[in-house]
């Protein structure tokens, strides 16, 4: 629509893959093909399947613990629907320019406390607004389940849920482990030297912040 696209979020990986226009291989959870191979696994188990993995793709199967189902099973799935290991498959689409010409933004506190308390506050202001009555739903009718169970905060409150910890034990390991995501996103892309920072502290206000993005956008070429 030659419209100018803003994305807004933190998780590394799918920025790089967006901005990078990468290709992807095909296959997912509901191919028949990737059907026999979770048949496999549960016959012949995760020791076999990773046998077979170290066969045609010696190194994903260096790289990956015995009891990565997912990755074990989806470095196969590739190998048998393309010929090309999933290794060889990123090498090559990581040596591909960008797809876009992207300015990137980063957004911190200094000191890092003041993020902590907006995570720690965060997470109040989930519970006060159901959380807990949002993951009972979801687990009453069957959804919380694999990947969706691992979910930071549906994880924590299955926890709960299950009458494995009380609710307040539940609350504050859903802060910890989003104070823990939040250390990684900024190690990612601390390491990435495209990313224009903006720091501001308890003394700055949006405004402040906003016009700080829009210069560095400007001054970037942004119009």
């Amino acid at each position: 629509r030659k419209k100018l696209p803003i994305v807004c979020g933190g998780t590394g990986l799918y920025i790089d893959a967006l901005i990078a226009g990468r290709d992807f291989s095909q296959g997912g959870q509901e191919t028949l093909l990737r059907s026999r191979l979770e048949e496999a696994w549960q016959r012949e188990g995760a020791a076999a399947m990773m046998e077979r993995l170290a066969r045609v793709d010696p190194e994903s199967a260096e790289k990956l613990h015995l009891n990565d189902k997912k990755r074990i099973l989806r470095a196969l799935e590739v190998f048998e629907q393309t010929g090309e290991t999933i290794s060889e498959h990123n090498r090559k689409t990581k040596e591909l320019p960008p797809r876009y010409d992207a300015v990137i933004l980063g957004l911190n506190t200094d000191p890092r406390q003041i993020l902590y308390d907006r995570i720690n506050n965060r997470v109040d202001q989930m519970l006060k607004m159901g959380l807990v009555e949002e993951a009972r739903a979801l687990y009453e009718q069957g959804v919380l389940e694999g990947t969706a169970a691992q979910a930071i905060g549906y994880k924590e409150m299955l926890g709960f849920l299950k009458g494995e910890c009380s609710l307040a034990q539940a609350a504050d390991l859903l802060r910890q482990k989003s104070r823990n995501y939040a250390k990684r996103q900024l190690t990612w892309f601390g390491k990435d030297p495209r990313v224009h920072w903006i720091v501001y502290n308890s003394s700055h206000n949006f405004t402040q912040v906003f016009q700080s993005a829009t210069k560095i956008a400007t001054e970037c070429g942004v119009r």
